[in-house]
């Protein structure tokens, strides 16, 4: 694991409250990375490749804020807000 996916990581953990599969905003993992959109989005569209990483679309379509709408990934036309990782992805 690069050492970008491994701060995506362990970001993750720390929102999820090392709770697996508890969908985190990628509005607030982005909020926590110092890192460039480009390189979060690539790493985690690489990550979610592992099959243990995955991309989901918030439930809530009345949340269609500026900021959250900016932080989504898209993926095959639709909006992907939220990030969780199985505990399979960490080894668990």
């Amino acid at each position: 694991m690069n050492s970008t996916a491994a701060l995506i990581a362990a970001t993750y953990l720390d929102l999820a409250k090392d709770v697996m599969q508890l969908p985190v905003a990628l509005l607030d993992l982005r909020e926590q990375l110092d890192l460039p959109r480009e390189v979060v989005d690539a790493t985690i569209l690489e990550m979610t490749k592992t099959g243990f990483v995955h991309l989901l679309p918030s439930s809530d379509r009345s949340r269609n804020d500026s900021e959250v709408m900016e932080a989504a990934i898209p993926v095959g036309g639709e909006r992907k807000d939220f990030l969780v990782f199985e505990g399979e992805f960490f080894g668990e």
